[in-house]
């Protein structure tokens, strides 16, 4: 097969908005120019292979050099970082059979990357790049919607015709797979093959995300993580009907309940009737009153660590209190009475409809912040830091959020093409000035990659970092690295109003109250990351619905908060909760901390 080589001479791209901007003609001069300088060359840094697939549709040629840029680019970065070795590709091609699952709206992507480059999911840009790098040939044995891939995997397990390479999103699944023997034990392959980008994000989490992956002490799967910080609950608050009403800023909950009173009471519409609320949870009773729970020192859905032992949160004293509080305010008639039957769609109603004046929710409420600015341009909400309700600044607890790992059967000889396959994905941000489009283009172009991406736990955080970091260099561009690149363009774009309000300058907005609690230490890790158990599996989900249902009872005032949940924790124990405790505790005291050599690029 004809190869070409490719010197790792040069400066890596400084990812400049104007380096990103560049029209698809000028970047194919670049490309055109590094393809013949290193046909010129004599030194083989790295060997490139020749495609097998020819790109078409409106934008083939621009397709082509984005291909060729970033060969070069990262290359160059990879030669600069002492890593190029690691990335070595095959004199002989390499088949690595893969699966891929997908999204209605993945689909949707597909359907204009056809029409632009010609690609398809059985052959992308990501199938295109290892060919061309590593001289692997990636094959797509299936796809499936995110539905019904964990069970169209399973059937391949049963069949004993598992893939190369895969993501197991499902943790039983991979933990069986590791006991069967039908995948591989990385563990000492990660300090060898795995990339700085890789080894930082790994490491960001306190190896959670590794631990989740580990059988008898060995690691058998790669996490594909996303930003835990994404979890992070936050409150927003009605700016404009605070300034209305001439009301300060809440920093406690007794507090918030006085904003909460103003609210209902006093018209803050405008409209001459008594139709607003204070607040209004959903029927789950979880993410968007998470903030409530946490300013009591709560925690109810999640296992931390309480003194030298893992507790539940669901059966603390402090959600006891939290409740009690939740309670009182439904009493005082600050909680829509009919928040047991809404779901996300119907609080949103309720928000675009200026029924409502406190959300608890993530920092992406800004989008729905903005919906609600273009219907009403008076609307204007605000993030303020999580009013405590305990005397002491609130916490907040986070979670691996991963979308799977990266597995590899046992009966493929070369498990490292895991590794440098992922390296292609991961070094994206740090070595390609045009990560805009190999993972951000039409919102999720990384995700046609069967073996997705692995992100630092505060991937938003650094990103918010990065950008403030050019708005005190005025505006230097230049300094824009990954993510940020394209949140710039979002920040300046039609989308303005609701990407300033999350990742904008000043104060008000989620990224800089993260960033306050990051530097204060008011971010804590969850305790548990093993697999469940018999009798996690067969009980959880019994134990979860009567958690709710006596939650949900409790605030209601079907029954007072002290016999309601004293009951509650008679039924968690009876439904086998004290024995999952005691598994919870073994796992904890065996593999909670549990670390692995990452190698000399391992960093926190």
């Amino acid at each position: 097969m004809t190869a070409l080589t490719i010197t790792g001479c040069g400066s890596q791209s400084d990812g400049s908005a104007e380096e990103t901007s560049q029209t698809a003609d000028s970047a194919a001069t670049v490309a055109q120019d590094t393809v013949a300088a290193a046909t010129d060359s004599t030194v083989n840094d790295h060997t490139l292979y020749q495609p097998t697939f020819t790109a078409s549709g409106t934008n083939a040629n621009e397709y082509t050099a984005h291909m060729e840029l970033y060969e070069k680019e990262l290359t160059d970065y990879l030669k600069e970082t002492n890593q190029l070795e690691k990335m070595e590709g095959y004199d002989n091609p390499i088949t690595v059979k893969t699966v891929m699952y997908y999204t209605a709206a993945m689909q949707d992507s597909m359907a204009a990357f056809k029409d632009r480059y010609g690609e398809s999911m059985e052959y992308n840009r990501w199938f295109d790049i290892t060919k061309r790098y590593l001289n692997v040939d990636m094959k797509l044995e299936w796809s499936a919607l995110t539905d019904d891939y964990d069970n169209t995997l399973r059937l391949d397990m049963s069949a004993g015709e598992l893939p190369d390479i895969f993501i197991v999103r499902n943790q039983s699944d991979l933990i069986s797979m590791a006991k069967n023997g039908l995948i591989w034990d990385l563990t000492d392959l990660i300090p060898e093959y795995a990339t700085q980008h890789e080894t930082d994000a790994l490491q960001s989490d306190n190896q959670a995300g590794l631990q989740m992956a580990s059988y008898d002490g060995k690691v058998y799967g790669l996490p594909a993580m996303v930003s835990a910080t994404d979890a992070v609950s936050y409150i927003w608050i009605r700016n404009d009907w605070m300034q209305k009403l001439g009301l300060k800023e809440p920093t406690t909950m007794n507090e918030l309940q006085d904003v909460m009173k103003a609210f209902v009471t006093q018209d803050p519409d405008g409209n001459g009737m008594d139709d607003t609320w204070g607040i209004i949870p959903d029927k789950d009773l979880d993410y968007n009153i998470r903030g409530v729970f946490a300013s009591f020192d709560s925690y109810p859905y999640s296992w931390y660590l309480d003194g030298n032992s893992v507790v539940y949160g669901g059966t603390t004293e402090t959600t006891k209190n939290a409740l009690s509080y939740l309670h009182d305010c439904y009493e005082k008639g600050y909680i829509n009475p009919e928040f047991a039957t809404l779901g996300n769609d119907e609080i949103l109603e309720q928000v675009y409809n200026d029924k409502v004046g406190i959300i608890y929710g993530g920092h992406w409420f800004g989008h729905n912040a903005q919906s609600h600015h273009d219907l009403n341009p008076e609307a204007d909400w605000k993030c303020i830091e999580l009013p405590t309700g305990t005397g002491s600044a609130v916490r907040n607890i986070i979670s691996p959020q991963n979308g799977g790992w990266v597995v590899v059967n046992k009966n493929f000889e070369h498990p490292e093409i895991a590794f440098k396959m992922r390296s292609l994905v991961c070094n994206v941000p740090d070595a390609s000035s045009e990560g805009d489009w190999w993972w951000f283009e039409n919102s999720n172009a990384w995700n046609f990659s069967p073996i997705r991406s692995v992100v630092s736990s505060y991937d938003n955080l650094n990103t918010y970092l990065n950008l403030m970091e050019v708005y005190k260099n005025n505006e230097d561009t230049s300094l824009l690295r990954g993510k940020a690149i394209t949140y710039w363009a979002n920040l300046h774009g039609k989308d303005k109003y609701a990407w300033e309000l999350m990742f904008g300058p000043g104060e008000g907005t989620p990224m800089s109250i993260l960033n306050q609690d990051y530097q204060n230490g008011q971010l804590f890790w969850d305790a548990f990351h093993g697999s469940q158990s018999a009798t996690m599996q067969n009980m959880w989900s019994t134990i979860q619905d009567e958690q709710k249902r006596t939650y949900t009872d409790i605030i209601v005032g079907n029954i007072n908060a002290d016999d309601g949940f004293n009951q509650w924790l008679d039924t968690f124990n009876s439904l086998s909760g004290e024995q999952i405790t005691k598994e919870v505790n073994d796992w904890y005291n065996e593999y909670g901390t549990l670390t692995f050599d990452l190698g000399s690029n391992g960093e926190s």
